[in-house]
């Protein structure tokens, strides 16, 4: 007897930047080193750069909601 197989959904990826939802890997310690040294930052500004999907939007995300900063569209 075999039976119909699995059935595949197409459904979109959940997106969260909450920060329970971030882990922390080694690659990103020095970002978030200097996320919290804010607002100690140099000219008071901060670039995050680095390769698409590192983590970036998260991080930002974590820094805007613990310091009430206004989060513009791209």
């Amino acid at each position: 007897m075999t039976g119909p197989g699995q059935l595949a959904f197409a459904f979109p990826p959940a997106v969260s930047y909450a920060e329970a939802d971030f882990v922390p890997a080694a690659a990103s310690a020095e970002a978030r080193a200097w996320l919290a040294r804010w607002p100690g930052w140099p000219s008071g500004r901060l670039a995050l750069w680095g390769p698409e999907g590192a983590g970036k939007s998260h991080l930002a995300a974590i820094w805007a909601a613990r310091t009430q900063a206004a989060v513009l569209p791209a």
